[in-house]
């Protein structure tokens, strides 16, 4: 065998240079003409002759690399390429603070710059592990009442440090959760960022909360839309302590509305009652009200609020944003006591649990993070081939935007980095609690496209008659006017029928 290889590689050798010899002879030759308007075919082109020039060369380097035993020069381009710096290059903690009770955990929230920096590994320090400790994973705990301070360090770099540190109030203040999960209040689920607080008071002689909790937990107490974040009373040991009944950042049913708005909704105040007794024994008074500034105070500390945004139901009327109530200053009024003395002893809880309290950025509004690649829109109306609504802007999963407002039904009105404001759908939006989508029934079978046109190519699935649907929008206006934007289970398109439908 090579024996026969060594033969065909001579005569291979032999053709070639006879080939070379006679081309080179016809180039001499008087008759020879030379053409410049020669096409090369297509199957021919640079790229081919490139890639066949590649080859061999190759062949040729690996022969005489296994040929020849000298050590060859290394070529310019030999040298190894550095990797890539993907590690981040800024840490910030999301939050300047955190007011925690003892025994308490939190996680802390770290952002990085650039987004897509790989290495996003953190180590926590804490300034006083005998007031909290944090572990690697950023699960702070709170220990004993103080002021620490958790700092992060880059875990593939030393040198990138937090460009801020998270401080952690740990406070003796403690109350019980008792969440209203079968209020209807509760089932809407309206996302706030809290802007304030409205102390209420109940007006008639009941002051165990433990009561209000249990009669307060269906869907409409005594027939009414009402529902708040709390109740300060007695529990049933007869201690005055403070009930949580709704998350802090759930919209609540309180103070009703007024000639501005609502401060249930927009902007969003935490409210809370205070549970009375109208033998108005002094002693159950002062408890309460000790009780109701110790948390009033805790709540400005926890979202930054600034004590004049602490106001009764009273006040929140003449403000125009309630109903008209005269609670809790009926109340006060009997001990000689105002809102503005309930606010002083606020202010004063507030400094002897921090002297330096950050009580202006609750007028801020917070940052949440995209859960997916999605856009913004002018309207809550998806309707991409008419004129109810346009895309304002793109924004990418894990970007963040500045919460504004939960407008129900799935939708919340959000500010971008680069400025835009529009609408966005809830479950888009990384928020521990939102309004859904409302709930509507298909009236009929239903077909549901990719776009709003009932040609075969965009067909998606049916939806069975009488399914329940997510309703998301309508197209009220333009050429596409009656389509309605639902998803059926994993599936987001258009059907044309008007779909009756739940907005509670």
């Amino acid at each position: 065998m090579k024996k026969f290889i060594s033969v065909l590689l001579a005569s291979t050798l032999l053709f070639s240079v006879a080939v070379i010899g006679n081309a080179t002879a016809e180039e001499n030759t008087e008759d020879t003409v030379i053409t410049t308007d020669f096409t090369v075919p297509t199957e021919f082109t640079d790229n081919t002759v490139s890639t066949i020039s590649t080859e061999s060369t190759k062949s040729t380097e690996s022969t005489e690399s296994t040929v020849s035993t000298q050590p060859t020069e290394p070529t310019e381009n030999t040298e190894p390429t550095q990797p890539k710096d993907t590690s981040p290059k800024k840490i910030k903690f999301s939050e300047d603070n955190e007011i925690l009770m003892k025994g308490e955990e939190y996680s802390c929230k770290v952002e990085y710059k650039p987004d897509d920096a790989k290495g996003k590994g953190v180590k926590y320090t804490s300034s006083d592990t005998k007031v909290a400790t944090v572990n690697k994973k950023g699960i702070v705990k709170a220990k004993n009442k103080g002021i620490c301070y958790i700092s992060a360090t880059s875990s593939t770099n030393s040198k990138i440090k937090s460009t801020n540190e998270l401080k952690i109030i740990v406070t003796d203040f403690k109350f019980t959760k008792s969440f209203l999960t079968r209020n209807n209040c509760y089932k809407e689920g309206v996302a706030i960022d809290p802007k304030g607080i409205v102390v209420h008071s109940t007006g008639c002689n009941n002051p165990n909360a433990y009561s209000y909790i249990r009669n307060w937990n269906y869907p409409t107490p005594g027939g009414r839309e009402v529902c708040v974040h709390g109740f300060v009373g007695k529990n049933p040991k007869g201690t005055v302590q403070f009930y949580q009944a709704l998350p802090f950042e759930m919209a609540c049913w309180g103070v009703g509305s007024g000639s501005k708005g609502s401060y249930n909704y927009y902007p969003g105040y935490i409210q809370f009652e205070c549970c009375e007794d109208t033998t108005y024994n002094p002693s159950y008074f002062y408890t309460v009200y000790d009780e109701a500034t110790d948390l009033c105070a805790y709540l400005c500390l926890k979202y930054n609020l600034p004590v004049e945004k602490v106001v009764s139901h009273r006040e929140a009327c003449l403000q125009g944003y309630g109903s008209a109530h005269g609670d809790i200053d009926h109340w006060l009024y009997r001990y000689s006591l105002t809102m503005s003395d309930f606010r002083k002893t606020v202010k004063s809880k507030i400094y002897k649990i921090d002297p330096k309290p950050d009580l202006t950025s609750g007028k801020k509004h917070k940052k949440v993070t995209v859960k997916r690649d999605t856009c913004i829109r002018k309207d809550r109306v998806v309707d991409d081939y008419g004129t109810s609504s346009k895309v304002l802007t793109t924004v990418s999963k894990n970007s963040t935007v500045k919460f504004i407002r939960d407008r129900r039904g799935g939708w919340s009105y959000v500010k971008t980095e680069n400025g835009k404001e529009g609408y966005i759908f809830n479950e888009d939006l990384n928020l521990e609690y939102k309004s859904k989508f409302f709930t509507g029934i298909a009236p009929s079978t239903l077909k549901i496209y990719s776009v709003p046109t009932e040609k075969s190519k965009y067909y998606l699935r049916n939806v069975p008659k009488g399914a329940k649907v997510k309703f998301i929008s309508q197209i009220k206006k333009g050429s596409k006017k009656g389509w309605a934007y639902i998803k059926y289970k994993d599936k987001y398109g258009y059907v044309h029928n008007t779909i009756p439908y739940n907005d509670n």
